[in-house]
């Protein structure tokens, strides 16, 4: 049985910016959105015709918004949650990660007011507020 992070995660504000988060397993390419961070994981939304695989591992990449160095890390994927009009998956850094150096160190360094399951509701009940997922 997967273990959650049992450290703080820290919701990307979608509303105001989207990360792009590519993850190459297997030969392909995932192209999907950040949801989710914390130093030691993840989670990726990705568009439903993804067909990732649980304990798949490889390089993770995560866009910057506008300006920066985009992040480079080795994940694999511990779980997914395939809904109707997204996929999650949970990721595990393979690798520690020099956030303080990043464009998400602004990210990390604050506290989240909406919590995980209330995203998640939101995206159930509400799935054309998230652009790029459709079914």
């Amino acid at each position: 049985m997967v273990k959650p992070r049992r450290e703080p995660r820290h919701v990307v504000p979608a509303i105001s910016f989207s990360i792009r988060t590519d993850f190459h397993a297997n030969s392909e390419l995932y192209v999907g959105r950040l949801w989710d961070i914390s130093r030691t994981g993840a989670c990726v939304i990705f568009p439903t015709h993804h067909r990732v695989s649980i304990g798949s591992s490889g390089p993770l990449v995560m866009h910057p918004p506008d300006v920066g160095k985009s992040i480079h890390a080795t994940g694999e994927l511990l779980w997914i949650d395939d809904l109707e009009h997204a996929l999650f998956a949970g990721f595990s850094f393979l690798d520690p990660i020099d956030f303080e150096s990043t464009f998400l160190r602004m990210l990390l360094g604050r506290s989240s007011g909406t919590s995980a399951s209330d995203r998640l509701r939101s995206l159930r009940d509400n799935p054309q507020d998230f652009q790029g997922f459709d079914s």
